[in-house]
């Protein structure tokens, strides 16, 4: 009988530990699985994003911007009839519905369609129908597109709309060789676990030239993770790759005379956060601390250390995008909570190690030791300067919730300051 019991007892910790390890098994082969695709597009995306800055160079040195050749003049024709037909088609849909708006998405459209008068349907079709025959030209000339697109946003300006009429066929011409030299990239996507391989890649949030020289390549897709029946989930990603458009000067438009300042957001989150410090230490010119010890601003006289950080509150780690925006407003996203809070408290915990470390002199930015107070005993105030784009505004009451709690946990006051866009609306 103790034989018997004892192999049973064997039996199931063994489909236990089977169990677990092959739930932990599937979980890392599904998570591999994403990092193989999301290491591929951004792979595909980086390149073209520099393919379309080499057709912006070559247009420019070619003096194109100014006196394009016949295929750009009639490419630069169709980009401005695409643009022209989506407004006409926007009027319409407003005119039809007596002003109200209508959301743009499979939904809307059909509510409205379904109460709507014969005549207006008629109009609206055939305004659809324009707009479809604009796009037409654009899908099958991506290089004159391109060089089309430089010469429109020389002469009017950057623009949102004719960036997004554009990005899309042209990304898309570009993306598959990267992807595969040898397969059909849309099958290998889909294989991989892209939802609708190609098709289901969208690139309507990516802008052109809206500063006169950076090029933002804004890639979102669905991928569908399989867990060999255990888990089945849905994962919507966002990728962005940016790159410096090459245009030199040409007769008549001197880029050079063209605000071009890079929105910090565009910046890597080290070249940004150097920026930001370098700002604020300049705002506090008497409170620069010098790299290396954790700290930024030191205040003397309230013996306040300050750490500055900088997060892009609408960067996928921190906030989810929703699809049925476009992506330009704050609106358009939903910040994850517990993400921002996780990544607030790292950064103060870091400021607490790093005060309690410092004795009784700290080395500031002149190269000068500034005394700190003699005893550690003694109040410290510890500051968290964030960061966060402009238009995050839209979430100030949830990040002061957080901060407030951040500061009730660590000690640490966390202040929150808005500056410089990031969504380019």
């Amino acid at each position: 009988m103790k034989d018997k019991g004892e192999k049973g007892s064997f039996t199931v910790e063994a489909i236990l530990s089977l169990s677990i390890f092959m739930f932990a098994f599937v979980t890392i082969v599904s998570l591999a699985t994403v990092a193989k695709i999301e290491s591929t597009t951004q792979y595909a995306i980086d390149q073209a994003a520099k393919e379309i800055s080499k057709y912006t160079y070559i247009a420019s040195r070619a003096n194109l911007l100014v006196h394009p050749k016949d295929s750009a003049e009639a490419t630069v024709d169709s980009i401005d009839e695409a643009v022209q037909s989506m407004y006409d088609f926007s009027d319409v849909l407003s005119s039809s519905t007596g002003g109200n708006g209508v959301p743009l998405n499979s939904e809307g459209l059909s509510d409205m369609l379904s109460g709507m008068s014969g005549d207006d349907f008629k109009s609206i079709t055939a305004s659809a129908q324009n707009v479809y025959n604009s796009f037409a030209p654009l899908m099958s000339d991506p290089k004159g597109a391109i060089t089309a697109l430089a010469q429109v946003v020389a002469q009017k300006g950057g623009s949102a709309l004719v960036s997004r009429v554009i990005a899309q066929p042209l990304c898309k011409a570009l993306l598959p060789k990267y992807i595969t030299q040898q397969d059909d990239a849309s099958a290998v996507l889909e294989k991989m676990g892209v939802v609708n391989g190609l098709d289901g890649l969208d690139f309507s949030l990516s802008t052109f030239l809206m500063d006169q020289r950076t090029i933002n390549v804004v890639l979102v897709y669905e991928i569908d993770v399989k867990g060999f029946g255990i888990f089945d989930q849905k994962l919507i990603v966002k990728q962005t790759a940016s790159t410096a458009a090459w245009l030199a000067d040409t007769e008549g438009v001197k880029l050079s005379d063209v605000a071009s300042k890079t929105s910090a957001w565009q910046k890597s989150d080290m070249e940004r956060g150097k920026d930001y410090v370098s700002e604020l230490q300049g705002e506090n010119p008497h409170q620069g601390v010098k790299n290396g010890v954790g700290v930024d601003l030191y205040d003397q006289d309230s013996n306040t250390f300050t750490a500055v950080h900088s997060m892009n509150v609408f960067a996928a780690s921190y906030s989810d995008y929703v699809r049925s925006g476009d992506g330009t407003k704050a609106s358009d996203y939903i910040l994850k909570r517990e993400k921002i809070k996780a990544a607030l408290k790292a950064y103060a915990n870091a400021l607490n190690r790093a005060v309690d470390s410092i004795s009784e002199s700290i080395e500031m930015s002149d190269g000068t030791d500034c005394q700190t107070a003699l005893e550690k005993t003694m109040h410290r105030e510890k500051v968290l300067i964030i960061v966060v784009p402009e238009e995050a505004t839209e979430f100030a009451s949830l990040l002061q919730e957080i901060a407030n709690e951040i500061e009730q946990e660590t000690g640490v006051k966390v202040n929150i300051t808005y500056r410089d866009e990031a969504l380019g609306g």
